[in-house]
């Protein structure tokens, strides 16, 4: 796993290289950071592609969505979605 990173005014590029994970491994710090940037950045690129779907809407825009249901035994609940999705992006609203 990888990552470019900014450079400060410089013009070489900069790597964050993580080795593969093996089956050995549970805790790789360098990976995991890698990881997580990588998460972020699908969450971004999630926005930017849900408000560009939206905006380009001429005369109507509809919205379906899917999510789970909680039973807390007394009464039902809808689950918070994922937030690698679109709807999290949405719930808020």
């Amino acid at each position: 796993m990888w990552q470019e990173l900014p450079s400060r005014g410089q013009r070489k590029d900069n790597f964050l290289v993580a080795p593969m994970k093996t089956d050995d491994q549970t805790d790789d710090r360098l990976y995991q950071l890698l990881g997580n940037i990588n998460k972020a950045k699908q969450i971004y690129e999630n926005g930017r592609l849900l408000y560009v779907a939206a905006t380009r809407a001429k005369k109507r825009l509809y919205l379906l969505a899917q999510s789970k249901v909680k039973d807390n035994g007394e009464e039902l609940s809808v689950a918070l979605p994922d937030k690698s999705t679109l709807l999290s992006q949405l719930w808020p609203a």
